[in-house]
């Protein structure tokens, strides 16, 4: 008869796993990482719907004169870049806000002192950042490219500039939620990257869901399509930050 005893398998239910303190839990990280994205959306939507239009462009002064332009192109494209910018730091503050928020609770009770200054710095970074990329880019778009760009290429490059910021703000106030330098350092790539990929979402989608929205301005035209790239930003910035966050190899237990 053998002596030799099996060992207990730790995947059963009702055994715990020797998982230390303050290190995420893979599955609960994900969650948590895309609620807060979808949440992050959805918020930072509304906002920007209920600041739509905030800023209108100036007459010119020719406007008196019936047959005359009512406004110039470059004040038309000022308004432009001023309502992108209001737009694109909300949506940064939020999504940085809710994913530090949400990093910090992947850890459990051990992220509690974490969870302000990760969602501190989410809020003031993307909300500062958003805006400036912002800024920016479109300002730039409209010098290089004019008012009435219909090719894609500089469009695209322009709203990755714009976003891919801010998925970095969200990627590195996920991962100061998380804790660890080298979860950090992956959120944030992961954050860019994720991001990246909603604005290819978002040009090749818009396209064909929105093609008479104006999804190549600065800020599309119609709400649904104002949706669709919230959504994309968030939801993707969101799992790239997690999903490249868990790659971090733990650091090595002490004796």
């Amino acid at each position: 008869m053998s002596n030799i005893v099996p060992e207990p398998d730790t995947n059963a239910p009702g055994l715990k796993t020797n998982v230390p303190a303050g290190v995420p839990r893979p599955g609960r990280g994900r969650i948590l990482a895309i609620v807060a994205g979808v949440v992050a959306a959805i918020v930072s939507w509304g906002a920007c719907e209920a600041t739509s239009g905030r800023f209108q462009p100036k007459r010119s002064a020719d406007a008196m004169n019936s047959m005359a332009v009512q406004f110039e192109n470059e004040e038309l494209n000022r308004t432009e870049v001023k309502n992108a910018a209001l737009a694109y730091g909300l949506q940064g503050a939020i999504l940085g806000l809710l994913l530090g928020l949400a990093g910090a609770a992947a850890r459990g009770s051990a992220g509690a002192g974490a969870g302000f200054t990760a969602g501190a710095v989410g809020l003031l970074l993307g909300g500062t950042i958003g805006s400036g990329a912002a800024i920016g880019a479109f300002m730039a778009l409209f010098r290089f490219v004019g008012a009435n760009h219909e090719d894609l290429l500089p469009v695209l490059l322009a709203h990755e500039a714009a976003w891919a910021p801010i998925g970095a703000v969200g990627g590195l106030a996920f991962g100061l939620g998380l804790g660890g330098r080298g979860r950090v350092a992956r959120a944030l790539a992961g954050g860019v990257l994720g991001a990246a990929v909603a604005v290819l979402i978002y040009e090749a989608g818009g396209s064909l869901l929105f093609p008479l929205d104006r999804t190549g301005d600065p800020v599309a035209a119609t709400s649904m399509a104002r949706l669709f790239a919230h959504g994309a930003v968030g939801l993707l910035t969101a799992l790239g930050a997690v999903l490249f966050s868990e790659t971090a190899r733990p650091a090595p237990a002490r004796v």
